[in-house]
């Protein structure tokens, strides 16, 4: 289930977890392949209220980008 949540779908443009968190998901894979390049995750350090507004704006604004890639998905298939 999880490696299912995590893969973009095609009608949507984002991933389940994307959608339902507002970020994107660091599976497995991310951290494996983090560890194989050295790759540096840097943390943002917010305070609550700021982590609240931005993941407030991100959530509304990746849900008004799926349903504009749904409706263009579904013109697509009635032409």
């Amino acid at each position: 289930m999880f490696a299912y949540r995590e893969v973009k779908q095609e009608s949507l443009g984002y991933s389940p977890f994307e959608l339902l968190y507002g970020r994107t998901v660091r599976g497995p894979m991310s951290i494996l392949r983090e560890l194989m390049t050295n790759e540096k995750v840097e943390p943002e350090v917010k305070t609550i209220y700021e982590y609240v507004l931005d993941l407030k704006d991100r959530l509304q604004s990746t849900c008004e980008l799926a349903q504009i890639e749904l409706q263009n998905k579904t013109e697509e298939i009635l032409r």
